[in-house]
């Protein structure tokens, strides 16, 4: 191609990114997206093929002049040292620009994660960490938006933003375990597991986490390896001492009757967790009160309280699943060991009847 079309094709790149910058993002589709990642490709091709030719001085000396254009780039300058980094350039300012749709911002983290090899690799932590810096204006909006109804969201952080670290985590997982080959499989499984160990350990990694068993994509098939790989490295951490199996059952309740509400097998676990701390409470009559009353105490201040307890079970009586039935049936069990037990307690300050 002559010089005149490459500065004309830069010029369009320089005038996405640009946009990139501004409310205009807020207008695009999915092939607006593809379009300025394929225009980003193209000018990292073009700073390739020029490295070490004759005519890369004179084709920096024309990009340079396309610099005294009153653009508007932010920190970034127009010249051969931008289209080396092109792509990388584009796509931070996009997830850092608010005005991104949410499903482009999805849409965008999930590109660059199947532009990563099937091996492990470090870039997936990078840009997961990347996150923390984005879509600030959305987290804002969010909070405002919780200020004014607190009861519509039950999660310290916005949850698009959750959704997205969700999916981040979930496509990772199941891109690597889905090509992988088999002799490497145990290798890649043990170095997940601490990739999640890590992501768990993190700020909002608890939820994170629990917040990817809920996901379903509507193509079924998607997700199916790394939600099971998730759950039972998750399922793993449960029983005995084990500080995981702690931090986990003092996870967000909310989240932990969606989780329930999807997989059975978790459900079992959490309702013999809630089980143990429910046994752990012991009745007390007050002598001060005119109607005989009992109040649920716990000796030990770091076990659950009866309101927490009670909270618990109340998430997992609203979430409509296939566990419902279950869940009916513990309680219910629970409530016939004697007259006077806490899970009678529980089902009448719910609201619900149990055939006893």
């Amino acid at each position: 191609m002559s010089l005149p079309g490459i500065l004309k094709n830069v010029y369009t790149f320089v005038d996405i990114l640009q946009a990139s910058h501004s409310q205009a993002v807020a207008g695009w589709d999915n092939e607006a997206l593809d379009r300025a990642l394929q225009w980003a490709k193209y000018c990292q091709q073009i700073h390739d093929q020029s490295c070490g030719k004759q005519y890369e001085g004179e084709l920096s000396e024309q990009i340079d002049k396309l610099a005294s254009l009153p653009w508007s780039l932010g920190n970034h300058t127009v010249g051969l040292p931008l289209l080396q980094h092109a792509t990388d350039t584009l796509c931070t300012v996009l997830m850092q620009n608010r005005h991104l749709p949410d499903k482009l911002f999805e849409a965008l983290l999930i590109k660059t994660c199947q532009n990563d090899s099937g091996d492990i690799s470090e870039n997936f932590i990078k840009k997961y960490s990347i996150l923390s810096q984005a879509k600030s204006g959305a987290l804002l909006s969010q909070a405002i938006h919780q200020h004014l109804h607190p009861a519509a969201c039950q999660l310290p952080l916005a949850m698009e933003v959750l959704q997205t670290y969700a999916t981040l985590v979930l496509e990772h997982i199941s891109t690597v375990l889905d090509h992988i080959q088999h002799d490497k499989r145990h290798r890649s499984e043990k170095l997940l597991r601490k990739k999640l160990h890590k992501i768990w350990d993190g700020k909002h990694g608890k939820d994170i986490i629990l917040l990817s068993l809920t996901m379903y994509s509507p193509d079924c098939t998607r997700f199916v390896t790394g939600r099971s790989f998730i759950l039972n490295t998750v399922q793993g951490w449960i029983g005995g001492d084990n500080i995981r199996s702690k931090e986990l059952w003092s996870c967000n309740g909310w989240l932990l009757a969606h989780v329930a509400a999807t997989h059975s097998s978790f459900t079992q676990h959490y309702i013999t967790s809630l089980t143990e701390c429910g046994d752990l409470l012991q009745p007390h009559y007050p002598h001060t009160a005119k109607i005989p009353t009992v109040q649920w105490r716990v000796e030990d201040p770091s076990h659950m309280s009866y309101a927490d307890l009670l909270e618990r079970w109340r998430h997992l009586f609203s979430v409509e699943s296939h566990t419902e039935g279950y869940i009916h049936t513990s309680l219910a069990t629970l409530a016939t060991r004697n007259i006077c037990n806490v899970w009678r307690q529980i089902s009448r300050d719910i609201g619900i009847q149990l055939a006893l």
